[in-house]
């Protein structure tokens, strides 16, 4: 479990914190809040990654040799629905980037930083 980083949130991003909690990690990132380093300093290089991918908004591409895990589709849905609020993560699940367990792992690692209940949970915004 990520721990909530030790900066505040201004306005703009109180408001985009539930609806649109990408914009909001940007939005931090680009007033210098935080760095992208702090932000990713206790996670895996892989879901690293993809948290950066969000902070500069630039897209993240699959490594060519990567074995993906087999999944269900009904797991990518669920994770789909879960993600709705994300549409960066949602493109990189679409786009077979990330797994759906590891784009959870990508927006429980921003609900950590930002300080939000943790997505896929009841108290966790719609």
């Amino acid at each position: 479990m990520i721990r909530k980083l030790s900066f505040a949130l201004d306005e703009e991003e109180q408001a985009l914190c539930d609806s649109a909690p990408e914009e909001c990690f940007r939005h931090a990132i680009r007033r210098g809040a935080l760095s992208p380093d702090e932000a990713t300093a206790r996670l895996s290089p892989r879901i690293a990654a993809a948290v950066r991918s969000i902070a500069t908004g630039e897209r993240l591409t699959a490594p060519p040799d990567r074995p993906r895990p087999l999944e269900r589709s009904q797991e990518r849905e669920m994770t789909r629905k879960i993600l709705a609020g994300h549409p960066q993560l949602t493109q990189m699940l679409d786009e077979r980037i990330l797994g759906p367990d590891e784009a959870l792992e990508v927006a429980q690692a921003l609900d950590g930083i930002l300080g939000r209940y943790t997505t896929g949970t009841r108290y966790a915004a719609p």
